[in-house]
């Protein structure tokens, strides 16, 4: 096993020297070609390369020209300020939401029954559904209402979650 990985080194060691060996002898033969090629183009002073792009050629220097102007403070071309301020235009402001009213809380679900003095407080009987509700003042009714008030044939109630009063008509009360 051993002589067998000896024998592929070699081969692999000999095929990466052919490989060396043959991308240096290109690159020698292509840096002969275009020295070659450059050599002709000098000799030949109108032939260009094809697909290049010809030069402009550079504007003749006049160094009195130029003496003249550095003496008087021209120049051939005024600076621009490169510190001048620039102003952009201002971005229009981003519209303003409509002001969004607070959520209302839901209608009463309660039926006024009567009213009733029990030890001298008063209790209001409430119905919900198929439900009968005995409260007295302060009282928290299915941790959503409390009834704050019950005067003047009214009955005040609170829905907690809002802080919201509402008021419940009582017909004949009090």
């Amino acid at each position: 096993m051993e002589l067998f990985s000896d024998k592929r080194r070699l081969v692999l060691g000999g095929a990466l020297l052919l490989t060396l060996g043959a991308s240096a002898w290109t690159s020698m033969e292509a840096d002969k070609a275009e020295d070659a090629t450059d050599i002709a183009e000098a000799a030949t002073p109108g032939s260009a390369k094809r697909g290049a792009v010809p030069r402009r050629a550079a504007p003749a220097l006049s160094l009195p020209v130029l003496a003249q102007a550095r003496a008087s403070g021209e120049s051939a071309q005024p600076a621009a300020d490169l510190f001048k301020p620039h102003h952009r235009p201002v971005p229009p402001s981003l519209p303003t939401q409509a002001v969004v009213a607070p959520p209302a809380p839901p209608p009463l679900p309660f039926t006024y029954l009567g009213n009733a003095q029990d030890n001298g407080r008063k209790v209001v009987f409430l119905a919900r559904q198929q439900r009968l509700y005995t409260v007295r003042k302060g009282e928290i009714i299915d941790g959503q209402y409390r009834l704050e008030d019950e005067s003047g044939g009214r009955i005040e109630l609170v829905y907690l979650p809002l802080n919201a009063r509402q008021l419940l008509a009582a017909k004949g009360a009090f």
